[in-house]
């Protein structure tokens, strides 16, 4: 033979010999009866006179020699020398069955040959058969020998169990085959579970057999579980010796549980489960590699447990996940792992948990779970009957504060899973009915709702949410991480909607500055963004006969209705004199009024991200987003990828995205308008950095009527009317480097004189520090562009502090009335003048006669539709009676600049004209010039017949023409 242990001579001479009467002799039970007293007087000399010491040492000498160099006939014949059936007798009975488990010398002999021979792969038999014959003796009295045996020799310092050996396999199925289970008492399976924990954790790989033979005792007892279904609502008596109910035996607490004492009615039975579990979980959240092979078992254990005793165990459960699972699945975060649990939780009856009506802290575990298993929390949130909790809350039971950890989860599993919530819980928590693609697949009992009584419990209850809280559960990336991870079919625009609604209506509720931020950032992120299928999401969709997932924006009507309903008004809410009132942020301030920007001019003006998107957008019912969701590649002519004007798409893409950003910018700019100080000096920090002059503009001339008309109020009711109204927006501009030039002519084609003053104030600050031959340049550019800058319908008013500017710049001494560059600006200004204020020809020849002969049809088109305001038809006859009579005067060498001292009356024919012209206009029977404050005239005779500077002709015409402009003459 090839074989080496052939050639030796075999030892089947030796069974004759060696036999277990040789071995263990008096074996008919007289000894046996030695062995039980000398046991129970607790001497160790009886126990070893009975032999039972020497042969198990023997025993565990033969399993640890290598066998391999023997034949297998030859080990069987060693073998047999060692029938444990032979061992048996000598054992005490059940009665003194623990004094043996616990004997150090006799005890601590069997265990370590039962481990030795379990290691042994050429006596796996022998070591099967020796464990279930104890196990079976004085039933269950050895039973919780043989688990320790076999987790020694499982968890042996020398390593693994050898392949092929007893220990290496399921030995939960050898060692204690046919033990009757249905005997053990709720106090036995709570001893053998202790003994299972004691011996974990095992090496990797070998923790599932123990914890199938904890699954075969818990399941396999009768009484066990029916006292763990008598007890799953476990009694606490505190320190005060109140007596609270709550479903945390073991796992969590509710009130002081950590100063609790627990009535233990199931035996210890519950939590001694929950020290195996977190025995199994602890020493397996190092081996992320292996972690779900050991977390099945232990699943379907906690499955079979509900399933036996009821829902009444679910709130035990709860905790057991939030505690245990959830921290193990957080440090092993591997896919197998999360789609293990996903599939096992979600079979368990959610539905039956009743701890989150008692239990403060249990919406922060719900929301810690969410990241870590996203699509269990979700599971949970929506299965949850939330009444009592609302409840609760809003009797004052429960702390309002919970709120806000249960708001992230509800936003988080509401857009992330399509018809996460039932119809109740949607109502509580959103105050809105559920979609019908949401409420789809709910029965009609389920979806039908008492709305009114369920609004007044949503209102009562989110009505005691803390500021702090609302804050600390945003971070302003809540709803676009939950679109990331979304899925189901249903088109999840309208949930966006309900979920920014609820964020809006809260905020606005609490009021603060800190509430608005955070609502303003959720809702922001989710605007001009453009979610892309994965590729394996898109290759999914087309294999499932979808077409192809799509990607996901929002709708046009879904961009306005957030930016005009949420982000505009809680901007405003924030930055209002009230909440600056309670306290200022700066940081907070900033951030609103960035977000408020960022909705007028997007930068970038398209994000992209990669998300699931199981979902195929559909024909959309209300007007179409503005760009697709994976616009066409340009052609392979156009490097870079430049845009292909050619391209019909790419035209109405573009074309749709510039109206919907005009329809933002318009919603905008009117709140800014609308809003407080502080907000329109906040957008005058930020305005420079946009690159989009047009919508830059804009911004200032909102911010600007806002801030001037708050402050002239305030001055007024100060009684302080002195200085000029631009100062602190000048500062607040000059934040930013400023590209003036750009801003100057957006401000003419935007018709924003407000903006068009502010940047001459910003130039004139430069021009008194620059020589004349550079001065003149500078002025003569800002004349002329004030010579452009045509007055808006609703506010003609506004371009007069703009055009007093100009003609204080040509009354200045520095202005060379002999340069044809400055005669030209002059003439400019004072056509423009002419034809905004639509007046008609005023007759005599100078300066005005070129004007009235050769107004253009293009000029008149400019200044805008319908006829000036009489005012504003007044007031320009001052500026170019004042125009023609400095004019005249620097042409005849007088000088003296702005404060010079004009009379209007001794001027050239033009500036007599135009005064005989205001003259008549008091005195007129025209409807227009009736409506005119009576004030200007009252003094305008005096004035015209007197030295008059330009200061006092434009303080008297700002303040006695347009008395609803208060801020007029201080601009």
């Amino acid at each position: 033979s090839s074989d080496p242990r052939e050639w030796r001579l075999p030892l089947n001479w030796l069974s004759a010999a060696l036999t277990p009467a040789s071995l263990l002799p008096n074996t008919s039970g007289e000894h046996g009866e030695d062995l039980v007293r000398g046991v129970a007087a607790a001497g160790k000399e009886s126990a070893r006179d009975a032999g039972a010491v020497r042969w198990l040492g023997l025993l565990q000498e033969l399993a640890g020699t290598d066998l391999s160099l023997l034949s297998p006939a030859d080990v069987q014949v060693l073998a047999a020398a060692f029938d444990s059936r032979v061992f048996m007798p000598c054992l005490p009975s059940e009665a003194m069955a623990a004094s043996l488990i616990d004997d150090v010398e006799l005890g601590g002999a069997i265990r370590s040959a039962i481990a030795q021979m379990g290691r042994q792969p050429s006596l796996s038999e022998a070591a099967q058969m020796f464990a279930s014959e104890l196990a079976s003796r004085a039933f269950p009295g050895y039973v919780r020998l043989v688990l320790m045996a076999a987790l020694q020799g499982v968890g042996d310092a020398e390593g693994s169990p050898p392949p092929g050996s007893a220990l290496g396999g399921r030995w939960d199925e050898t060692f204690l085959r046919g033990i009757p289970t249905d005997r053990l008492s709720a106090s036995d399976v709570a001893e053998l579970l202790r003994t299972l924990a004691g011996g974990l954790p095992l090496p990797e790989g070998h923790s599932a057999p123990a914890l199938r033979v904890a699954s075969k005792l818990l399941l396999g007892s009768p009484r066990a579980l029916a006292a763990l279904a008598k007890s799953s609502v476990t009694t606490f008596v505190t320190a005060d010796e109140t007596v609270t109910t709550s479903a945390t035996a073991g796992t969590g607490s509710s009130g002081s549980a950590d100063e609790s004492v627990m009535a233990e009615a199931d035996g210890g039975v519950w939590t001694e489960f929950v020290a195996l579990c977190l025995a199994a979980l602890s020493g397996a959240s190092g081996r992320s590699s292996n972690l779900a092979s050991e977390l099945k078992p232990l699943l379907e254990l906690l499955r079979g447990l509900v399933s036996a005793c009821g829902g009444e165990l679910m709130d035990r459960v709860w905790y057991l996940l939030s505690e245990l699972i959830g921290p193990a699945a957080a440090a092993a975060p591997t896919l197998k792992v999360r789609l293990l649990l996903e599939e096992e939780l979600g079979q368990l009856p959610w539905h039956c948990v009743r701890v989150q009506s008692r239990d403060a802290e249990f919406t922060s575990a719900l929301a810690a779970l969410q990241p870590v298993l996203p699509v269990v929390g979700s599971l949970v949130v929506g299965r949850l009957d939330w009444g009592p909790y609302f409840e609760a809350v809003s009797e004052g039971t429960l702390e309002g504060s919970t709120l806000g950890p249960l708001l992230r989860s509800a936003l988080e599993a509401h857009l992330s899973v399509s018809g996460a919530l039932n119809s109740r819980a949607h109502f509580l928590i959103f105050g809105e009915v559920r979609g019908a693609a949401d409420a789809a697949g709910e029965d009609d009992t389920t979806r039908a709702v008492d709305t009114r009584a369920l609004r007044a419990t949503h209102d009562a209850a989110w009505a005691k949410l803390p500021a702090i809280s609302f804050a600390r559960a945003l971070d302003g990336g809540v709803l676009l991480r939950a679109l990331l991870r979304a899925k189901g079919m249903s088109e999840p625009t309208e949930r966006v909607l309900q979920a920014v609604r609820l964020l809006g209506r809260l905020a606005t509720q609490l009021g603060t500055v800190e509430a608005a931020v955070v609502a303003v950032q959720e809702s922001r992120a989710l605007l001009f963004v453009a979610l892309t299928p994965a590729p394996a999401a898109a290759a999914a969709a087309t294999l499932s006969g979808l077409g192809g997932a799509k990607g996901w924006h929002l709708s046009a009507n879904a961009h306005l209705e957030i930016v005009s309903r949420v982000i505009v008004p809680l901007a405003l809410s924030g930055t209002s004199e009230r909440a600056v009132a309670n306290g200022k942020n700066l940081t907070a301030e900033s951030v609103l009024v960035q977000a408020l920007v960022s909705c007028a001019f997007p930068s970038p003006a398209l994000m992209a991200a990669e998300g699931a998107l199981p979902f195929a957008r559909g024909a959309p019912s209300e007007v179409p987003g503005p760009w697709d969701a994976s616009p066409p590649r340009p052609p392979p002519s156009q490097p870079g990828g430049a845009l292909n004007i050619h391209d019909g798409g790419a035209a109405e893409r573009a074309e749709r995205w510039l109206a919907l950003v005009g329809k933002c910018a318009a919603f905008v700019t009117q709140g800014i308008a609308g809003g407080s100080a502080t907000l329109a000096l906040g957008v005058l920090r930020v305005v420079g950095s946009l690159r989009n002059e047009r919508v830059a503009t804009a911004l200032m001339e909102a911010a600007l009527q806002a801030f001037l008309s708050h402050k002239a109020i305030e001055s007024l009711a100060e009684a302080s009317t002195a200085g000029s109204l631009l100062a602190e927006p000048l500062a607040a501009l000059q934040d930013k480097p400023l590209a003036a030039d750009r801003l100057v002519l957006a401000c003419v084609e935007g018709r924003a004189p407000l903006a068009f003053r502010l940047l001459m104030a910003h130039q004139a600050q430069l021009l008194p520090s620059l020589e004349a031959v550079r001065w003149l340049p500078l002025a003569i550019a800002s004349v002329r562009a004030a010579a452009r800058l045509s007055p808006p319908a609703s506010r003609d008013f506004d371009v007069l502090p703009a055009w007093f500017a100009a003609v204080e710049l040509i009354l200045s001494d520095e202005w060379l009335v002999e340069y044809s560059a400055a005669q030209q600006a002059t003439l400019a200004i004072a056509k423009h003048v002419h034809a905004a204020a639509r007046l008609g020809d005023g007759g005599g020849g100078g300066l005005s006669a070129a004007l009235f002969d050769t107004r253009s049809d293009a000029s008149a088109g400019q200044s805008g539709g319908g006829g000036a305001s009489a005012g504003l038809k007044l007031a320009a006859r001052v500026l170019l009676a004042i125009l023609s009579k400095a004019t005249h005067d620097k042409s005849a060498g007088l000088h003296g600049g702005p404060s010079r001292p004009l009379v209007l009356l001794d001027g050239p024919a033009e500036a007599r004209a135009h005064a005989s012209a205001l003259v008549k206009a008091g005195h007129s029977a025209d409807a227009q010039f009736r409506s005119v404050p009576r004030a200007f005239f009252t003094a305008l005779e005096a004035m015209l017949a007197r030295p008059c500077t330009l200061a006092e002709w434009r303080a008297h015409v700002l303040a006695t023409l347009f008395p609803m402009a208060v801020y007029l003459p201080r601009v």
